[in-house]
C-alpha cells in the first residue's frame, strides 16, 4: 500500500473495493504500524451511519476488551449499523452488556459449558453435523461456513425444543445468505 501517515488516516475501511479480493491484510498491517486506532468517517453502503473505530493491534484489542468503563459496549454499542441494530437491541445481546449485567449472564452460560456438559452432547452434535454434510453444496463439496453458520448452532436447541419449528426454519433459511 505505502500510504503516508496522513493518507492512512483518510482510509475508509468500509469501501467495497478494499474487500473485493478478501480482507485487506496489507492495509491492516499498515494500520497497525502507522495508525493502530483508526476512525473511518463513513460507510458508503450506509451513508446515514456516523462511522466507526478500528482497533488493530493485539495489545489495544486486549485493553479495549478489558476496560469496560472506558470502552463501554452498553453505552456506545459494538456494532456499526445503528439502523440495523439499534442500541436498545444491542444492549439485550450478551456482547452489548457491561458488568455487572454481563457477569450475571456469563455466569448462567458458564454452568452449561463445562467439559462434562459439552461431552454429554458430543454424539448428538456429530450426528447433526453428519446429517448436514451432504447438503453443504449440491456436489457435497465446498465451504461449510456459509451454509452452517446458523443451521448447526441452532440444531441442538431445536432438538431440545428450545426453538419452535417455525423459528428454526426461519433461522436456517437465513443461514445460506
Amino acid at each position: 500500500m505505502g500510504n503516508t501517515a496522513s493518507d492512512i488516516n483518510k482510509v475508509e475501511l468500509a469501501q467495497t473495493e478494499l474487500w473485493e479480493n478478501g480482507p485487506p491484510y496489507e492495509l491492516f498491517e499498515e494500520l497497525r504500524g502507522k495508525c493502530p486506532v483508526h476512525w473511518s468517517d463513513k460507510i458508503e453502503q450506509y451513508p446515514e451511519e456516523a462511522g466507526f473505530w478500528s482497533v488493530t493491534t493485539a495489545d489495544d484489542v486486549h485493553e479495549v476488551s478489558r476496560d469496560w468503563e472506558a470502552y463501554s459496549s452498553e453505552l456506545g454499542g459494538v456494532t456499526v449499523f445503528a439502523e440495523i441494530f439499534p442500541i436498545e437491541i444491542v444492549r439485550g445481546m450478551f456482547i452489548g452488556m457491561d458488568p455487572p449485567k454481563h457477569d450475571k449472564v456469563k455466569a448462567l452460560f458458564q454452568r452449561g459449558f463445562t467439559p462434562k456438559r459439552i461431552a454429554d452432547h458430543e454424539e448428538r452434535v456429530r450426528a447433526i453435523v453428519w446429517a448436514h454434510l451432504p447438503r453443504t453444496t449440491p456436489s457435497g463439496r465446498g465451504s461449510v461456513t456459509r451454509r452452517w453458520r446458523q443451521t448447526i448452532p441452532i440444531s441442538l436447541p431445536r432438538e431440545s425444543r428450545a426453538f419452535s419449528r417455525k423459528t428454526y426454519q426461519s433461522c436456517s433459511s437465513d443461514a445460506g445468505r
